[in-house]
């Protein structure tokens, strides 16, 4: 759907194809809003998609996912396995994804995020199919997660934070999510890493953790690997405490 002049979507405004409709991209619109007026609400209309299993969306407004953004209202949408928003999204709302599909396969968010919720990516069901959050190209720092985030997804997590701006992998946001299962895996290229005593945790047990963080290229272009345990227990701001 090419969507320039397309400014609210209505709760209803699917009708009957909200049960035959499998994939749905809008894109081209720079005024969408997910402001919530007089029955228009764009992502009750999404989630009234009971079989949708592709869904694509592109704005500049889109800037927040509400809170349960994807809500059963007429059904589980069972077939879900894509979930897209992109363009000027900035706040992911605590349980957003709580109720897709058993299926889900892949999340992709951007590209102004600065910040994660504890309860942003919490999904109710079990799974053991791996799922992708793609948080790319966003402007995520290290101060960005809060305690807890990606602990109660319930199944493997691939989490893609390529080309960000983290400096570091905080030991107490991370290490949890790391060794909660040895499936979960962060990929951090393309971030300006400072390979220095706050990576300790990672190199004291490089053995575990080696394919876990991928492509952890520091900034004098060495990966996190080559770093000798006497090299990242040296810290390059004063207000570092080992």
């Amino acid at each position: 759907m090419n969507a320039k002049k397309l400014g609210r979507i209505h709760s209803h405004a699917f009708g009957k194809t909200r049960q035959s409709l499998k994939k749905l991209i809008i894109e081209g619109s720079s005024s969408l809003t997910t402001t919530t007026t007089s029955g228009y609400n764009l992502f009750d209309a999404l989630s009234s998609l009971i079989n949708i299993n592709y869904l694509d969306v592109n704005s500049g407004e889109v800037t927040g996912l509400p809170d349960y953004a994807f809500r059963p209202l007429l059904g589980n949408q069972w077939n879900l396995t894509n979930i897209y928003i992109h363009g000027n999204l900035q706040k992911i709302g605590n349980y957003a994804f709580y109720d897709p599909s058993y299926w889900i396969r892949k999340i992709r968010l951007g590209q102004n995020i600065n910040f994660i919720s504890t309860h942003a990516f919490d999904i109710r069901s079990n799974s053991h199919q791996r799922l992708t959050i793609d948080l790319s190209n966003n402007q995520l720092t290290t101060d960005s997660f809060e305690s807890g985030v990606f602990l109660n997804s319930k199944r493997p997590l691939f989490v893609n934070l390529t080309n960000n701006k983290l400096s570091h992998l905080d030991e107490f946001i991370f290490e949890p999510f790391l060794d909660l299962t040895i499936m979960n895996q962060i990929d951090v290229k393309d971030n300006p890493m400072v390979c220095d005593c706050r990576m300790k945790w990672l190199v004291k047990n490089s053995r575990n953790y080696q394919k876990q963080v991928v492509n952890a290229f520091c900034t004098d272009n060495r990966t996190l690997w080559e770093y000798s345990m006497e090299e990242i227990n040296e810290c390059k701001i004063t207000d570092v405490i080992v």
